[in-house]
């Protein structure tokens, strides 16, 4: 418990964006799984919000429900482990920009290219892998697809919190 709530301090102490666009009604909760259309808004908002007074920069970033990270016998990592969302990762697109990001390479590089992925350093000591290795994982549409791991992350000033962590490239997390 002591962990968990310093990993959440860490967390809420981390720079934060000022303002976050994303689409009314936006919600990735478990209770949306599989029903209907993933609302977006345009990346080219991001271009258009940065030419506003007092903007900083305007970094788009991608979130991707309903991803599941799968074991070497193909099933999903963690989920015998109980904890939060049953095998179901945060996945997204990584970003580069280390003021709005929780998140730290330690070991590797960040996934710049289709066919790359991250994940954090305690789901990849789970899997038993190492950068360059390949981590297949469970999409939205239900299908599986393998991606070469590029690097292995943590929280920045925290510990872990039991949930697998997977980032991708923009152009691939858009994709999926």
């Amino acid at each position: 418990t002591d962990s968990l709530g310093a990993s959440l301090d860490a967390l809420i102490r981390q720079e934060q964006p000022d303002v976050t666009v994303e689409p009314a009604g936006a919600d990735f909760s478990g209770e949306l799984q599989d029903v209907g259309q993933i609302l977006t808004v345009p990346e080219s908002l991001a271009t258009t919000i940065s030419g506003s007074p007092g903007v900083d920069r305007a970094i788009p970033r991608v979130l991707v429900p309903n991803v599941v990270v799968l074991d070497q016998d193909g099933r999903p990592l963690g989920l015998d482990r109980g904890g939060f969302g049953g095998g179901t990762a945060i996945a997204q697109s990584w970003v580069a920009e280390p003021r709005l990001n929780a998140t730290e390479i330690v070991t590797g590089d960040a996934p710049t290219e289709a066919g790359e992925m991250a994940i954090d350093a305690g789901s990849a000591r789970q899997l038993a892998a190492a950068p360059g290795d390949d981590v297949t994982v469970m999409l939205p549409t239900g299908e599986r697809e393998q991606f070469r791991l590029s690097g292995l992350t943590q929280l920045q000033n925290a510990a872990g919190l039991g949930v697998t962590f997977v980032y991708w490239d923009f152009g691939t997390a858009q994709r999926l």
